[in-house]
């Protein structure tokens, strides 16, 4: 289930939180999470949107010379209901993502997200 997209600076390191409130039981917490692992995105289509039944989505992968990291993930404390993780690195114009897996402290259920994060020059812009 992707949980949110966002963007970073390839010099950034980009502190990302997720929320697990509404997915856990009453009085549960985020027993544990598993390490997260991080994937390069292929090409984007360009478009016309919607894609034409014709048009065969691309999987061509682009050079990743500076790969994203995940340089730290932990459950938030004292209320355990927050994930919270870094990313560092990235190459410029690429995309990835960032999937994980929580367990309920209680229930044992067991939810896979995804964070997509696109790497760009610079995430602040002058308005």
């Amino acid at each position: 289930m992707i949980v949110g997209r966002t963007s970073k600076a390839p010099s950034e390191t980009k502190r990302v939180t997720v929320d697990f409130s509404q997915w856990l039981d009453t009085a549960e917490v985020v027993g544990s999470i598993t390490t997260p692992v991080v994937a390069l995105q292929p090409t984007s289509y360009p478009g016309p949107f919607p894609y034409p039944a014709s048009v065969v989505i691309p999987t061509e992968y682009p050079d990743d010379p500076t790969p994203l990291l995940v340089s730290g993930a932990f459950i938030i404390s004292p209320d355990s209901l927050l994930v919270r993780l870094f990313a560092t690195a990235g190459t410029d114009g690429n995309g990835y993502s960032i999937t994980f897996r929580a367990t309920g402290s209680t229930s044992g259920r067991i939810v896979e997200v995804r964070v997509d994060m696109s790497v760009r020059n610079s995430s602040v812009r002058v308005l």
